[in-house]
């Protein structure tokens, strides 16, 4: 099959990406976040920046989660004063 961007013979499992104007094997999509197409040669490199990315995220969400809460006397770091009655 010819691409008709390209114009060159595409082998087969190969698609042209519109964004990049390149034709890719195995292309699965372009990938903004990693500003480049996904296909063949680039798809395990895909999912460990995935891996990486959720597992990021998993850390600093348990780690605000289980992070100790300050208590609103001391919050600023100082402690209010007591008030003593007359």
């Amino acid at each position: 099959q010819r691409c008709v961007a390209c114009d060159i013979i595409q082998p087969a499992g190969c698609s042209h990406c519109d964004f990049c104007q390149v034709c890719v094997v195995g292309f699965d999509h372009h990938c903004p976040w990693m500003g480049k197409c996904i296909g063949k040669q680039n798809l395990c490199a895909f999912y460990t920046f995935l891996a990486v990315g959720m597992s990021s995220l998993g850390f600093i969400f348990i780690s605000t989660v289980l992070s100790p809460m300050p208590s609103s006397s001391t919050a600023r770091g100082y402690q209010l004063p007591q008030r003593t009655l007359p």
